[in-house]
């Protein structure tokens, strides 16, 4: 516990237990998610010896992807409040960067959440917006690993 005060103290709210990333909500603005943090941990070499970070998960999920050819997932838990829901929003912000998509793809796919919002929602201490269930984000990608664009019907 000592470890996390510290670092959270720092504003340094990542993390790395293992292969578990432990993210503590700083309930403020951060300054780590700018170009330098994406082209950062799109760049490195080694994913392990960066600092803890969301991009990291997300850029260890993308190469993961490119190696094996197998899809892969992120699973992003926590309490009421804690910060889930940005958390998935940094994870697509990489991957919408990597992929060299379009700011209007993210656009689309964060239009969807007031309508998932919308059902089974509570109000809770630290959200007024708390949802009852969980959420599942599929992203489907071309052979060069790109987020694929699918048209509707």
């Amino acid at each position: 516990m000592g470890t996390l005060q510290t670092r959270y103290g720092g504003d340094e709210i990542y993390t790395k237990n293992g292969a578990v990333l432990i993210a503590i909500n700083p309930y403020k603005s951060i300054n780590t998610y700018g170009d330098k943090e994406l082209q950062q941990y799109k760049s490195s070499i080694a994913l392990e010896r960066e600092p803890p970070h969301i991009f990291a998960v997300a850029a260890a999920a993308h190469r993961a992807l490119i190696g094996s050819g197998r899809g892969q997932a992120v699973v992003i838990s926590g309490e009421s409040g804690a910060g889930k829901t940005e958390s998935a929003r940094f994870v697509l912000v990489y991957l919408r960067y990597v992929s060299n998509a379009t700011v209007e793809l993210e656009k689309r796919i964060h239009a969807a959440n007031p309508l998932t919002e919308a059902f089974g929602c509570a109000k809770t201490l630290r959200n007024d917006n708390s949802s009852r269930f969980g959420k599942f984000l599929k992203l489907h990608f071309d052979i060069s690993a790109k987020i694929k664009v699918r048209s509707s019907c």
